[in-house]
Formats: C-alpha cells, sequence, structure tokens
C-alpha cells in the first residue's frame, strides 16, 4: 500500500474545496476586525452555529491549526459549545487558542461539501469526478475526520 505524505492544510486548499469565512476568533471568542484593526464582538447566527459540518481554525501564517465537526443536534449549540471550550481549556489545543491572543480565521464546510479533502484529496479532476461521495448509511463525521488526518498534518491537533 502507498503511504501519502501529509502535507498541512492550508487556507487556499480549503477555499478551493468551498469553505467559507465565518469570522476571526480571538482566544475561543468570535470577532469581526473593523477599519481601526480592533476586535469587534460578533454574534453568529443559529443557523452558523449549528450547522452540520466541519469548522477550521486558520492560523495568521494560514495553516490550519485544528478542526471541530458538528453533527445534527437536538440543542443547537454545536459551535457555541466547541469555543466554549476554547475558552474553558478543555485541551491542550484549546489552552493555548484560549491564551494566545492570536487571531484565527474560522471556516466552515458542509458535510456534503467534504469530497475534496477526504475521498477524492489528491486525485486529479477527472479522477476525482469518479470518487465516491459521502453518502453511505455508515460513513459518519467521525470517519471523514480520520481522512482529514491521514492526509493533513495541523499545527496544534495531533489526529
Amino acid at each position: 500500500m502507498k503511504k501519502t505524505v501529509k502535507t498541512y492544510l492550508t487556507l487556499d486548499a480549503l477555499l478551493n474545496a468551498g469553505a467559507d469565512v465565518i469570522c476571526s476568533v480571538v482566544n475561543g471568542n468570535p470577532v469581526q476586525i473593523n477599519e481601526n484593526g480592533k476586535h469587534v464582538p460578533v454574534r453568529l447566527g443559529q443557523s452558523t452555529k449549528s450547522a452540520p459540518g466541519f469548522y477550521f481554525m486558520v492560523e495568521p501564517g494560514e495553516k490550519t491549526a485544528g478542526r471541530f465537526y458538528i453533527g445534527r443536534q437536538r440543542t443547537k449549540i454545536g459551535l457555541d459549545a466547541v469555543l466554549s471550550h476554547i475558552r474553558t481549556g478543555r485541551s491542550r489545543m484549546a489552552r493555548q487558542m484560549a491564551n494566545d491572543f492570536r487571531v484565527y480565521d474560522l471556516l466552515f464546510i458542509p458535510v456534503g461539501s467534504m469530497k475534496k479533502l477526504t475521498t477524492a484529496y489528491g486525485k486529479g479532476s477527472v479522477r476525482s469526478m469518479f470518487t465516491s461521495e459521502h453518502n453511505e448509511a455508515f460513513q459518519n463525521l467521525e470517519e471523514m475526520n480520520r481522512m482529514l488526518n491521514d492526509h493533513f498534518k495541523f499545527t496544534m491537533q495531533k489526529y
């Protein structure tokens, strides 16, 4: 079996895969940067906070620091919970993000658009047209998360 060489997931790769920039995040708080360069708190809409898919924190150097996924939920607090975990430092990565005062861009890719980063990653445009979509009953977000780990390195996540 051919071993693939992992590369850092970059902002360009995310944008080419169809990611949307949601906002910036500083110490676990969603912000926008105004024309004076100041961080202004932002309230995210309910559909933004609870959309099933993958959220990526991209560092100022354009490498992706980490990824989080949110599935269907009854409570609709998915992204709020992720940001709360960062603010309270529930992991090594979260503790670093909660205290480093760096501006991270928060990007989102819905589950249906993950093909370019998972099953079709590294294939040419013709071969990727014949690559299966994520629609199997037993293929879940955890499996897609592992596929991301198979292809990419993240500056603050080891798996």
